[in-house]
This record gives structure tokens, C-alpha cells and sequence, in this order.
């Protein structure tokens, strides 16, 4: 007897990669997406889930005939799939919303769910799920959340609880994006650079050395110490690093982005600030947050 039934609105990557994983450990699983309105886009989703018994759905009975809900549509698409969701949910469902929305946008749409009398919860995906599969590292938050991190991870899942807040899993998938976000477009920009300078493969296997041989918390930790006592240097050196990529007919993103934050750190004064390399990078980070953004 089947006892989770578990229904995906929005069948892309996520759904697909989760939907294997929860079918695989014994849950019933139901999914529509709005491709299968066509025959070319039906033919899409179905080869999706061909061999996975997973059930396409239309969303009302997706919605009804499932106790889990999970929302896994494009960012964009998120607030209107609520709307529409809830003409259908009721008392004792949960709606898992799993898009990438910011914190204020979690809670608009948790209250389009609430008012259908169904509870709502939040789960921000940390990991990738292109690499890590069904394992990635899932941030959950909402009143009965840790009851719902315990459930999925009792089929194949790596969910997590946050806390009751809704908003503060999306927080830390939104800041965590400076990181990872930022890093690969980095990666990129050093490629096209590297491509244009004759020298792509070099520069990442270089790369990859670095950060193989040497653990990224103490490089990390480090930078940003340093921060405060060789920006000036490294100010200057991003001024000729771009003149490099001019010069390559590079026009740089983030290089110069690179650049002014060294410049405004300067601005803020942060050299005169430290003599010497401070002890802790949270002095650093106080520090420019109080001369930038004039917090206490």
C-alpha cells in the first residue's frame, strides 16, 4: 500500500531527478507541466519520465489526488502556479514551494496558499542537482517543516530543516548565489579571456591546482583578511588586468566589477583603517559595512 502521495507542478530538471528518487523509494507520484497542453511538448515530458512511473497529470488532479505538493516551476512562473494550485488544495495538504524566489516573494505566496486553508512550506535547493542528483542539500523551513525534511529524507532525499520563519531558506539561497553565481561567471569570463590570449588550458588547469591543493576555508578566510591591507595592490593590479582584456577585445563584467569594488573599499578607507592583517574577517566585513552602508 502506497502511503506518500507526492505531486510535482512543473516537470524540469528538479522534478525529474526528485521524482525518480521518491518513485524509486515506494511513493506514488503524480506531475503536470504545462508542455503537455501540445503534442510536441507532451512527447517531451513523457520521454521525461519514461520507465519512472511517474503519472502525467492535468494540475487539478495532481493537486487533489496528492498529500505533497511541489512546486518546481520557472522563477518567473511561481506566484501564477500558486494561484492557480490553489483553486484545488485544501486543509491538510502542504504545498512545498521549491522555486528560486526571493524571501518576500516566499511569503506573498505562502499567503495565496494559507488562504486555501492548506499549509505551506519552503524549500530552497542548495546544491546541484545536475551533479550531486537527488542527494543535493535541500533547506526547509514553515511550522510542520522539520516533519517534512524527515519524510523526504525518508525517501532518498537530503532535506534539511531551517526553521519555522518561511523566507529564511530562500535568504540563504539568494546570498549563498553572490557565491556561486558570481564564481561560475568568473570561471567563464577568465575562459573567453584565456581563449582570446591563447592560453585557455593552462589557465584552468592552474586554477584547478590551486584550489585542489589548498583548502578553500583557509584561502577564502585569508583573502578576505588580506582585503584589508593589500587592496591598494590589488586595486591596481585589476586596473592593468582589465587594460589585459581591452586589449584582447574582451569587454570585462566582471573584472571591472572586480576593480570598482577594490576601488570602494580604498574609498572607504579600509588601508588607513588596518596597519596590519586583523585577526578575524568578521572586522573586516563590520568594518566596511558600517563605512558603506553606515550601519553601527
Amino acid at each position: 500500500m502506497v502511503s506518500h502521495r507526492i505531486g510535482f507542478i512543473g516537470l524540469g530538471e528538479v522534478a525529474t531527478v526528485l521524482s525518480r528518487e521518491l518513485v524509486k523509494n515506494g511513493a506514488e507520484v503524480r506531475a503536470f507541466d504545462v508542455l503537455s497542453a501540445t503534442p510536441e511538448g507532451r512527447s517531451i515530458i513523457k520521454e521525461r519520465i519514461r520507465n519512472t512511473g511517474v503519472k502525467l497529470c492535468s494540475i487539478e488532479n495532481t493537486v487533489r489526488a496528492s498529500q505533497y505538493i511541489l512546486s518546481t516551476v520557472p522563477t518567473q512562473e511561481a506566484r501564477q502556479v500558486a494561484k492557480m494550485a490553489s483553486a484545488y488544495l485544501k486543509k491538510g495538504k502542504l504545498y512545498i514551494d521549491m522555486n528560486s524566489t526571493s524571501p518576500a516573494e516566499k511569503v506573498e505566496i505562502g499567503e495565496i496558499i494559507e488562504a486555501s486553508g492548506c499549509e505551506y512550506i519552503e524549500a530552497a535547493i542548495l546544491g546541484a542537482l545536475g551533479a550531486e542528483g537527488p542527494r543535493a542539500r535541500v533547506l526547509v523551513t514553515g511550522l510542520r517543516g522539520n516533519e517534512v525534511a524527515e519524510l523526504f529524507n525518508s525517501l532518498g532525499l537530503n532535506w534539511e530543516w531551517y526553521g519555522e520563519n518561511i523566507g529564511k531558506a530562500s535568504m540563504f539561497k539568494m546570498l549563498r548565489s553572490v557565491f556561486s553565481k558570481g564564481l561560475e561567471c568568473i570561471i567563464v569570463e577568465l575562459l573567453l579571456a584565456g581563449m582570446r590570449g591563447g592560453i585557455e588550458e593552462d589557465l584552468w588547469q592552474e586554477v584547478c591546482r590551486f584550489m585542489n591543493q589548498n583548502p578553500f576555508d583557509i584561502v577564502a578566510d585569508n583573502w578576505v583578511l588580506s582585503h584589508a591591507t593589500a587592496c591598494k595592490r590589488r586595486y591596481h593590479e585589476m586596473v592593468q588586468v582589465n587594460e589585459t582584456l581591452r586589449d584582447l577585445g574582451i569587454h570585462s563584467v566582471m573584472s571591472r566589477a572586480t576593480e570598482s569594488f577594490f576601488k570602494r573599499s580604498l574609498e572607504a578607507g579600509i588601508v588607513e583603517a588596518f596597519e596590519k592583517k586583523p585577526d578575524s574577517r568578521k572586522r573586516v566585513i563590520e568594518y566596511l559595512d558600517k563605512q558603506i552602508f553606515g550601519q553601527s
